[in-house]
């Protein structure tokens, strides 16, 4: 049997009327819970909740269903023996009723079709606001993007520019400082910033012109390639180059 509208699922087909396959016609409840059937689905069509394809499936059925029962209850029994012309008459009224039920019809065929109109116009509406909406969130991380690359770009200018300024600061400082003696030396960071004295250099601090001086050869080379300075032959002309690099002047080499 055709299960009521409130239990109609979807996606569960719809059982044909009992002993329709063996010819027999539907009965009254069948036509009439086929047509519920229709209602139902249509009101569903309405509220998105059933597809353009479901609703033209449902009219389908129910039409079928009624027209079935109406050309049971509304079949004429005609004795073999009858004239020609009642057998035309009949055929002339089922033809008619036929045509009436067509009729009767076309609204529902007609409120389909719009039906369907309706439900692919809120597709493409949808879609439409799908791709909208996509592209807005794809220009928003596009600006996002272009924002922390710029944003990253200044935080990087800026670090080098105070680094810069850094390292300019401890070359005047020390270059106030004499031998370093009675005010030491400050530490030179090299270009990228790196403490010559922290590991993994572990260099030792120099604090002042005796500490230079007493550099041995190893040490004081790992100190110019620390800042990429050349590396004279002679070992004072090494301290000299190290000593110029850390901002002294007027200081003694030995």
């Amino acid at each position: 049997m055709i299960p009521a509208p409130r239990n109609i699922r979807l996606a569960t087909p719809l059982v044909p009327p009992a002993g329709i396959a063996q010819g027999a016609p539907p009965s009254d409840a069948e036509a009439f819970q086929a047509a519920a059937y229709f209602h139902d689905v249509s009101s569903r069509g309405v509220a998105g909740e059933a597809t353009a394809a479901e609703v033209t499936a449902a009219s389908d059925y129910s039409f079928s269903v009624a027209k079935a029962r109406h050309d049971a209850v509304h079949a004429a029994t005609i004795p073999p023996a009858a004239p020609q012309w009642v057998h035309q008459l009949v055929a002339g009224i089922q033809l008619s009723n036929t045509n009436l039920i067509n009729a009767n019809f076309a609204p529902v065929t007609a409120a389909i079709a719009n039906l369907t109109t309706l439900v692919n116009n809120n597709n493409t509406t949808l879609t439409n606001n799908i791709t909208a909406l996509t592209n807005t969130v794809n220009n928003n991380n596009t600006t996002l993007t272009n924002n922390i690359t710029a944003l990253t770009n200044s935080v990087d200018n800026l670090a080098a520019s105070v680094l810069k300024n850094e390292i300019v600061g401890v070359k005047t400082y020390n270059g106030t400082c004499n031998d370093g003696i009675s005010r030491q030396y400050m530490v030179l960071p090299n270009r990228h910033g790196i403490d010559p004295t922290e590991a993994p250099n572990s260099l030792p601090m120099l604090s002042n012109i005796n500490i230079i001086n007493r550099l041995d050869s190893q040490t004081l080379n790992l100190y110019l390639a620390f800042y990429q300075l050349h590396q004279p032959q002679a070992l004072v002309e090494r301290k000299r180059s190290l000593g110029a690099q850390l901002g002294l002047f007027n200081v003694s080499y030995i």
